[in-house]
């Protein structure tokens, strides 16, 4: 019995070397182990190993020189100075496998016959109910399993509990200042912003005035300024004020996500178009008539009407990331690159009104509606500050503050950090987080100048940070306090914005559709213009005011980063 086994062990080693290389795991050194574990028994058995040679070099076995720049083993051995022989361990260690069995090294030895006993790795299995633990570089431990190993759980909002890799131990740890626990994972509190990108006409103007005169080309040192569409002026030092703002934001998102802040992206109301060449005006894009989304019927609620959510894609060109895990910057990014694609992906069309979005394009004489496959953000229209105002705010209120939708999991409220409690949507943790509007412009509003007016700006900044018309101070928002049956604030302190009237009950404050109050804050970045025009938007809305300039891209992205990086706003003992 002793030799039959000998001898099976010899084929089984002998070939399995010849067969593949041998997969040298290293443990990591400071992974503690469990001095309360049973002392460990040398099992190790006397193996001889055959002698081999590959054109790759010595097997295990294989006579070698030692100290040479070229010892003569193959990958994976080295050279056992005492023997002169390849072997795959030069002293008693352990190790665990990537699949969790521990071996121990059995030290290569030269039989009276001239054989060689060891020198290789030997498994000695931890048995039911423990696991293989690196204890150190050369020893390993069986440890008790007392947890699914890599899960992780929360205990509280701000503490997660970790098993380890080898389902050995749970920690616990505190999530850093910002950050919440997310199943079982420590994530960003993020605010949400909605960029509001200024898509007029007015944003084709130069950067350097002398160069105004024609939108599309112009003539400089007698070649052409801009290149072929698509890509048109998104070089490194573009001459429109809009390719270098869109440039500029593409720098600043693309640094800013991550952090603190989630975005979404919206533009003036614009569809892809049916009719218009590609151009680099507008590319495959056309402004919405009187610069409004489609359907838009001036109702100052869109809850009970279809047109807002039924064409949301004219206003919003992304949406906010719908989980914790998901990232939506590569998206943004697609539409700041300079790069436009339609594609004929839909079906069969006579007309681009059977395309909703699209446009009927012909495809070997057959109609094809065709839908951007590379989206872009092109100019031109008018500049409806209010309206988008006022889009951004529904947005916001109806598909972002989700509070109270009912819902079936997490995955069906659809709003980051959003879970399932009760059959209803919550966050837990919505007091650590602010919602803005950044409006990004290069004018002043076209469409409603007056402030006597529902949709314009001015007004309705201030509904969405403060409120407009009240009763007591419950009717209002944000740190507005109900006097004379108008919601005092920032604005009010200022002396900049007099006191609107709402004329309906859903105009006076945002709520969302399940009566949970939302207050959202407007910032404006006025480009090359007096700071001043929109500067009673900006108070009104509870945000700050900014001037940048194309002639110093350095001050606009530095500008703009500080505006989209707000501080987080609870520590972990506020998430309790």
């Amino acid at each position: 019995m002793i030799q039959l086994r000998h001898i099976v062990l010899i084929f089984a080693i002998s070939s399995g070397l010849a067969a593949c290389e041998v997969d040298k795991v290293k443990a990591p050194a400071d992974v503690p182990r469990d001095t309360t574990q049973d002392a460990t028994t040398d099992t190790r058995q006397d193996v001889s190993l055959d002698v081999a040679e590959t054109s790759g070099g010595g097997l295990a076995g294989a006579f070698c020189t030692p100290n040479a720049e070229v010892t003569g083993c193959a990958e994976g051995l080295t050279c056992d100075n005492r023997i002169n022989r390849c072997v795959e361990c030069l002293i008693f260690e352990q190790r665990c496998t990537e699949a969790g069995v521990r071996q121990t090294c059995a030290v290569a030895t030269i039989a009276s016959d001239g054989a060689m006993r060891g020198g290789s790795f030997v498994n000695e299995p931890c048995g039911a109910g423990k696991a293989c633990v690196p204890a150190s570089q050369t020893s390993a431990s069986c440890d008790a399993v007392v947890c699914e190993a890599n899960f992780a759980t929360c205990v509280s909002g701000a503490v997660r509990k970790a098993c380890n890799a080898f389902g050995t131990a749970e920690v616990e740890e505190t999530c850093d200042p910002g950050r919440a626990c997310y199943e079982g994972i420590c994530e960003f509190v993020r605010h949400n912003v909605v960029l509001v990108f200024d898509t007029s006409g007015s944003m084709h103007d130069y950067v350097d005035p002398q160069y105004q005169g024609s939108p599309i080309q112009c003539e400089l040192n007698g070649t052409p300024c801009l290149s072929a569409f698509p890509a048109c002026d998104a070089g490194e030092d573009p001459l429109t004020i809009f390719n270098l703002s869109k440039r500029v934001f593409s720098d600043v998102i693309a640094g800013t996500i991550g952090g603190y802040s989630q975005f979404a992206l919206q533009r003036f109301p614009q569809r892809e178009s049916g009719t218009n060449t590609a151009n680099c005006w507008l590319g495959w894009y056309l402004p919405l008539v009187n610069n409004r989304m489609t359907g838009d019927d001036e109702s100052h609620d869109t809850v009970a009407t279809t047109w807002f959510s039924d064409n949301l894609s004219d206003v919003i060109a992304v949406p906010f990331p719908p989980r914790n895990n998901r990232d939506n910057s590569a998206t943004i990014l697609k539409w700041f690159d300079g790069s436009e694609r339609l594609e004929a992906t839909g079906g069969a069309c006579t007309s681009n009104s059977q395309c909703g979005t699209g446009r009927c394009s012909l495809n070997n004489g057959v109609g094809v509606c065709a839908y951007h496959t590379d989206p872009e953000l092109r100019a031109g229209g008018e500049t409806p500050l209010g309206k988008s105002i006022f889009y951004a705010g529904e947005y916001l209120r109806r598909y972002v503050r989700v509070d109270g939708k009912p819902c079936v999991s997490d995955a069906s409220c659809g709003s980051v950090g959003y879970v399932c409690r009760a059959d209803v949507c919550v966050d837990p943790y919505r007091q650590c987080k602010d919602d803005f509007i950044i409006l990004f412009t290069d004018g002043d509003e076209t469409d409603f100048r007056e402030e006597t007016e529902f949709f314009n700006p001015t007004v309705q900044a201030k509904r969405l940070a403060y409120g407009l018309s009240c009763d007591v101070d419950a009717d209002c928002r944000g740190d507005a306090k109900c006097e004379s049956n108008a919601c005092v604030g920032l604005h009010q302190i200022r002396g900049l914005v007099p006191d609107f009237v709402a004329s309906d009950e859903a105009s006076r404050a945002l709520t969302n559709p399940w009566g949970v109050p939302v207050s959202i804050r407007t910032t404006v970045i006025t480009l090359n213009s007096r700071a001043d025009k929109n500067a009673r938007i900006a108070y009104a809305g509870g945000g700050e005011n900014l001037s940048v300039s194309a002639d110093d891209p350095d001050d606009f992205r530095l500008r703009l980063r500080r505006a989209t990086s707000p501080d987080f706003k609870c520590y972990p003992e506020d998430l309790d």
